[in-house]
């Protein structure tokens, strides 16, 4: 049985297609993460949506950046942590993942920079970082939004990845009004990542 859920937007979002397409980037990530020329090739393609992040949200290696929806191969968190030097807690509430992506972090010698946490954006509490980056298949990022904003402190600065017009009706987003800037992407199943600040 299908469920539909009408997002703040009025865009149906239908759960049971972005749990399909979702599910089979999971188990892509986790075939592909003991492959260190897998991973270099499925994360590629994110190093230039990192570089206008990272820009977009001016992080240095002075921030502490969480990274909600790390996945088994947290290319986010590895291509921060690399540009930037700063520290990364990334999370994931799929305990599966979890060893994968410590097992990765590890291999990349990144254990000093980026730390693995089984947890959920949605009801995380507060921890020292000022700098947040959410994954494009987080759900629901509404719920993840109004935790993340209330429990952080002011100045907070928070990226949302929007998904394209097209698949809409397979991944949350959020409404754009009150986002400070954006910057587009040419990726297939994201074209902007939202900025917003605790202010």
């Amino acid at each position: 049985m299908k469920t539909l859920f009408i997002n703040e937007k009025n865009i149906v979002y239908d759960h049971s297609s972005a749990s399909f397409i979702k599910s089979a980037v999971a188990k892509l990530e986790k075939l592909s993460v003991r492959n260190s020329f897998l991973i270099k090739l499925y994360s590629a393609q994110y190093e230039s949506v990192l570089n206008r992040e990272i820009k977009l949200a001016e992080m240095t290696a002075k921030d502490v950046i969480l990274n909600v929806g790390c996945g088994a191969i947290p290319f986010t968190a590895i291509h921060c942590a690399l540009k930037t030097g700063a520290k990364i807690i990334a999370i994931d509430k799929d305990p599966e993942v979890i060893d994968k992506a410590n097992r990765t972090v590890s291999d990349l010698h990144l254990d000093g920079l980026i730390k693995i946490i089984h947890s959920d954006g949605k009801n995380i509490s507060y921890f020292d970082y000022n700098k947040v980056i959410v994954a494009l298949q987080v759900t629901p990022k509404q719920e993840v939004f109004d935790n993340l904003i209330t429990i952080a402190l002011m100045n907070t600065k928070f990226l949302f990845r929007q998904p394209r017009k097209i698949f809409r009706r397979h991944y949350d987003l959020l409404a754009e009004d009150k986002s400070i800037g954006f910057v587009r992407h040419n990726m297939p199943t994201f074209s902007k990542t939202l900025l917003f600040e605790k202010q």
